[in-house]
């Protein structure tokens, strides 16, 4: 099962290394692909920058969160789930 040309797909789309536009998207490391979303939305397993929902919905919380964090205030609230 693991060795099948399906499985190898699904996993390759898992990770966003590698895909193109993913690479250089400063939120890299907080992102990811749903390959089953893909294949839902777009008929592929692989995302498309330009068009992942996913990607859009995780980048606006994203900066939503960085943007509340330029606040002492609520930075020291986030701070302090870390810490506690």
């Amino acid at each position: 099962m693991i060795t099948s040309p399906s499985t190898k797909a699904i996993l390759s789309a898992s990770v966003i290394e590698g895909l193109p536009g993913y690479e250089e998207d400063a939120y890299k490391p907080y992102i990811g692909s749903c390959p089953a979303q893909n294949f839902k939305a777009g008929g592929t397993v692989y995302a498309n920058y330009g068009t992942d929902y996913k990607r859009r919905i995780e980048t606006g919380m994203l900066d939503c969160i960085f943007r509340k964090m330029r606040d002492p205030a609520v930075e020291s609230i986030f701070r302090s789930w870390i810490w506690e």
